[in-house]
């Protein structure tokens, strides 16, 4: 199975404009029992997306799709997914994540110096090192690029995000989804997986488990 990684990321891709939430109400029938996350969406043959896969392992048959992707490819999203008294799922709402493998650098410091960017949630899940950022965005004409990097280093597993604002000033924060395979760097379950990048008003220098 091909896997499609997203190379490029502007102000206006990959952004979810109002807040997602999991719910489970009893007061009113008429809405879903449902839940938000990072998620891995498997196309058939056909290119409609029929299998969506947790970062708990757990994989739901996907109902109602209609619209036709990539035969047999796999998509990291942010998705919001319904279930459904029959054990498939209806997803309600989905933004693609960047999903590109990092890219190698070893000049750490000039990365550093890049635009910076507010990090609101970071977890490793499903393999995947998983970003909920925000970047902030004056001109909705521009063209704002992230980039996930790996700096190699002997003694630690090191990733930082470049972000180039294309000479943007800071207004609205629209939000950017990443989610990164971790695969190909020998990580057990207990390693330490370090990230480091340049904040809004100060920087971030974050550890986060491999399980």
């Amino acid at each position: 199975m091909n896997k499609r990684h997203i190379l490029a990321l502007s102000a206006l891709t990959a952004l979810l404009s109002c807040a997602v939430i999991s719910c489970d109400r009893n007061d009113d029938e008429t809405t879903p029992n449902f839940t938000t996350g990072f998620v891995t969406v498997f196309t058939g043959s056909d290119g409609i997306p029929g299998v969506l896969k947790n970062d708990y392992g757990n994989r739901y048959v996907i109902a109602g799709e209609t619209e036709v992707l990539a035969p047999d490819t796999l998509y990291r999203m942010m998705c919001s997914y319904a279930f459904n008294s029959d054990s498939t799922v209806t997803i309600l709402q989905r933004v693609f994540a960047y999903s590109s493998r990092a890219v190698d650098y070893d000049d750490v410091d000039s990365l550093f110096r890049d635009d910076p960017v507010q990090i609101n949630s970071m977890y490793i899940g499903g393999g995947f090192l998983n970003i909920l950022m925000g970047i902030r965005v004056m001109n909705p004409d521009s063209k704002h690029t992230l980039g996930m990097v790996h700096v190699p280093n002997a003694d630690s597993l090191i990733f930082t995000v470049h972000h180039d604002a294309d000479g943007d000033g800071e207004g609205t924060t629209r939000y950017a989804y990443i989610s990164m395979p971790l695969n190909g760097y020998g990580l057990g379950s207990g390693d330490t997986v370090f990230f480091r990048c340049r904040g809004y008003g100060k920087d971030y220098a974050l550890k986060l488990l491999y399980r």
